[in-house]
């Protein structure tokens, strides 16, 4: 069947329905385009709230990730700048002066605070095995100002608990550094994935 048999056979339909066949085909043709006019809509609306709702995802990671790094690097921080206080608690550091010892360990027992008070303020943000290996840099602080302040300066077993003290507080803070630094590499790995996909 060729374009113009199609065109006699509708032409054929016309005129045998008359008048009333114009206006149902009319009608026909305006409710069509009216229900497809509503349809698109709908489809658009739909299309909006999916855009919307992948715009806000996307701000979400991005804060979230916002977030993550800077506790990342205030907790390092935080926790970096207890190394020279531990070390600094000890004759080769500040001598047998125990005012200097006094005063030595008193900055050391502000850089704890400090390290607490940083991982608290962001730990919900933290990766739990970061957040393990601060905990026990704390600890290993506290134990380290503790003896500090109960036991007897330059005797005893005095210089062999702080040795310990601060070889644990290095192997503590090599862990916490590649952790970090592990975590760091994967968020960028994350972000250069969803940069190709955009």
């Amino acid at each position: 069947m060729t374009l113009l048999d199609a065109l006699q056979v509708v032409t054929l339909v016309l005129v045998n329905l008359g008048g009333g066949g114009a206006i149902v085909l009319g009608l026909s043709k305006f409710l069509g385009d009216r229900w497809l006019q509503a349809w698109q809509g709908q489809i658009d609306a739909k299309l909006q709230r999916l855009d919307a709702a992948l715009i806000h995802k996307t701000y979400l990671l991005q804060r979230i990730t916002e977030f993550e790094l800077e506790a990342l690097t205030d907790c390092w921080r935080a926790a970096r700048a207890c190394l020279p206080l531990i070390n600094g608690t000890r004759p080769h550091d500040c001598g047998l002066d125990p005012e200097r010892l006094k005063t030595a360990t008193a900055q050391l027992s502000a850089a704890h605070n400090s390290l607490i008070e940083t991982l608290g303020k962001h730990e919900v943000h933290l990766p739990k095995a970061v957040v393990d290996t601060l905990e026990a840099i704390g600890r290993t602080v506290r134990l380290e100002i503790l003896q500090l302040q109960t036991r007897t300066p330059f005797e005893d077993v005095w210089w062999e608990q702080g040795e310990k003290n601060r070889d644990d507080f290095k192997g503590q803070c090599d862990t916490l550094l590649h952790q970090v630094r592990t975590r760091v590499a994967e968020i960028r790995a994350e972000a250069a994935k969803e940069a190709d996909k955009q």
